[in-house]
């Protein structure tokens, strides 16, 4: 049964409403003799154990006291957090804290710990923290990931644009990454004259070593303000890469940005399917040829036959220009061809691209009403 220690019934929706997990008595004592000289709005919620699915809707921050000597109260916190809401920010209540532990907390998604014997300023402040930057922080993260259907067609290059387009347009306070998956043909750095900072080989044979002050060393920033994670392997090396180095990362990095775009490579890895599956965006880079729209259309249909019930791959055909002559290929084979799942045309503007990459530097900053950068833009707009 859920007791409320202190109850009200004028809580709004400012109230911060604490849920206690806790079997230990002292704990739940300490947190009802807290909770008497709470001042007002904050409402202590003692909640059983069990899924953190069935914690009542009016909950907005949870207090759990974790034995971490015992393997059965870790096991049971890892479910815990598992099927916490994302909404809903955890404390944990514990008597010690390693290194070790940090590391595992911050991988869990853990808000902040407090040290028992609880001192009752201390864990109410922590919880009104929680919840503060829950309340700031951005929208759900945006996944925009490119992948060629061909080698040579220029995903690399969209994929920097789209980056640099998404990063011009942001809100204040929000922040931009792009991801070098393609991490043995890796060349976003070079496109950006950067030095890559992902240490993939490093991670590969301790994966927990990733916590949050590792992961702002691994990125590399653009004076435009983006922030790139790149590595390069050895092509042997990418064998021995577990998928959790990946996808950690990845979760990480969903955490701090507000729109990552992704480079992939044209081969599926072991990895390749999680990174699609969280994919807001996925786009197949083609080139305007016949051999390079039949390539994209056996991705496109590839990827339809994925277990991703919810990803609806879109083609970008680049380097297109309108033919004076009437046996060239036409925008409207293209689009039969293509269907529904075409995104759009990307001009043709090759002088521009090469020098934007050649100098580390932005289209816009070369020709500022490039016709590149525009259709790259009204792609991301859904209006081509």
């Amino acid at each position: 049964m859920l007791q409320l220690f202190k109850k009200s019934s004028t809580r709004s929706a400012s109230d911060l409403v604490i849920g206690l997990y806790s079997s230990e008595t002292a704990t739940r004592k300490r947190l009802e003799a807290i909770s008497q000289t709470a001042g007002q709005g904050v409402t202590f919620a003692d909640v059983p154990k069990g899924s953190a699915k069935s914690l009542p809707a009016f909950v907005n921050v949870v207090a759990y006291d974790l034995d971490v000597e015992s393997e059965e109260s870790i096991a049971a916190f890892n479910t815990f957090m598992a099927d916490c809401p994302r909404n809903i920010p955890v404390i944990v209540l514990t008597a010690q804290i390693t290194d070790e532990m940090a590391r595992w907390f911050l991988q869990l998604r853990v808000a902040d710990w407090v040290k028992k014997p609880i001192e009752p300023g201390e864990l109410i402040a922590s919880c009104g923290r929680a919840r503060g930057q829950l309340n700031t922080t951005k929208t759900e993260c945006k996944v925009h990931a490119f992948m060629g259907a061909k080698g040579g067609v220029g995903t690399t290059v969209i994929a920097v644009q789209a980056a640099f387009e998404l990063n011009r347009r942001k809100a204040a306070g929000a922040a931009n990454c792009l991801v070098d998956l393609d991490l043995i043909n890796s060349s976003c750095a070079d496109y950006l004259d950067l030095e890559p900072a992902w240490p993939v080989a490093d991670l590969s044979s301790d994966p927990g070593r990733l916590d949050s002050h590792m992961f702002d060393g691994m990125l590399s920033r653009h004076k435009s303000g983006l922030s790139v994670l790149a590595s390069q392997l050895e092509p042997s090396a990418l064998l021995k890469v577990p998928e959790d180095v990946i996808a950690g990362t990845l979760e990480m990095a969903t955490q701090k940005f507000a729109h990552l775009v992704i480079d992939l490579p044209r081969s599926m890895t072991q990895w390749m399917d999680n990174v699609l599956a969280g994919a807001s965006e996925a786009y197949v880079v083609t080139e305007f040829t016949v051999p390079g729209l039949k390539a994209a259309r056996r991705m496109v249909n590839q990827l339809l036959q994925s277990p991703h019930d919810t990803l609806t791959p879109k083609v970008i055909v680049n380097r297109y220009e309108r033919s004076l002559f009437g046996s060239a290929l036409s925008a409207s084979e293209a689009k039969d061809l293509l269907g529904p799942y075409l995104a759009g045309f990307v001009g043709e503007d090759r002088a521009v691209v090469a020098e934007s990459v050649n100098r580390g530097v932005t289209v816009g900053d070369i020709k500022p009403k490039s016709r590149f950068a525009a259709d790259i833009a009204k792609i991301l707009d859904g209006q081509s």
